[in-house]
């Protein structure tokens, strides 16, 4: 188990946070993480583990989706509701917010100072750095935006930062419709494979990405521990 300083949560939410991979659940892991000096530990676990004190708060299952973009190939479609987006604004930041229900820093009551508002807004403006390839992509209906989803890079592969639906406008496809703008684009710039990430209890998510061609790439168990 290694157990490292995360310098921009620490910045960010103003107290330390620290991060600690590869726990497996042994008694000496436990020990240490307790006795460790840092307000917040997150703690990252291959797989769920029993028995671990009461202060290990299960805070996130962690689920990381993966298409091969090829499987699937779709003609390009026509989506004249869909545009790209070049600056934050208030509209975005209310959905991001609605997308982040099963969020973390949301489900966690530990957090007491707006943690997850702060956050989810800070992520949104992240979203429109060119200089990491960031791009976001708006659904918008009678000028009003009702969808949005943000496209960056990770691990030099393609990935869905954000993607949410106003909780008013559900159940009219957007969201697909939103996925197949982004098939037609990456396969336009001839781009293989795309992935996102969501919470193994949020199963509206889930069953989402698993209609639309994904498959689950890996699983993280993601514990809080606050001193």
């Amino acid at each position: 188990m290694i157990i490292e300083k995360l310098h921009w949560d620490t910045d960010f939410f103003g107290y330390e946070v620290v991060r600690a991979v590869d726990f497996a659940g042994a008694a000496e892991e436990v020990v240490r993480i307790n006795q460790y000096q840092a307000k917040l530990i997150y703690v990252f676990a291959e797989q769920a583990i029993e028995h671990l004190p009461a202060n290990f708060f299960l805070a996130d299952e962690k689920v990381v989706f993966k298409q091969k973009l090829q499987a699937h190939a779709v003609a390009p479609l026509v989506q004249t509701e869909i545009i790209e987006l070049f600056e934050p604004n208030k509209a975005l930041v209310d959905l991001a917010l609605q997308s982040g229900l099963y969020s973390r820093f949301k489900v966690d009551e530990n957090f007491k100072n707006q943690e997850f508002e702060r956050l989810y807004t800070k992520w949104i403006e992240n979203s429109f750095d060119t200089g990491k390839n960031a791009r976001v992509f708006g659904y918008v209906s009678e000028e009003k935006l009702l969808g949005f989803v943000t496209l960056g890079v990770k691990n030099n592969i393609p990935d869905i930062g954000l993607i949410a639906v106003d909780e008013q406008a559900r159940g009219q496809g957007i969201g697909s419709k939103l996925l197949q703008f982004l098939y037609a684009l990456l396969l336009h710039e001839q781009q293989q494979e795309l992935t996102v990430t969501t919470q193994g209890k949020n199963l509206p998510a889930m069953a989402f990405y698993q209609k639309n061609f994904f498959e689950v790439f890996s699983t993280t168990y993601i514990y809080h521990v606050w001193k």
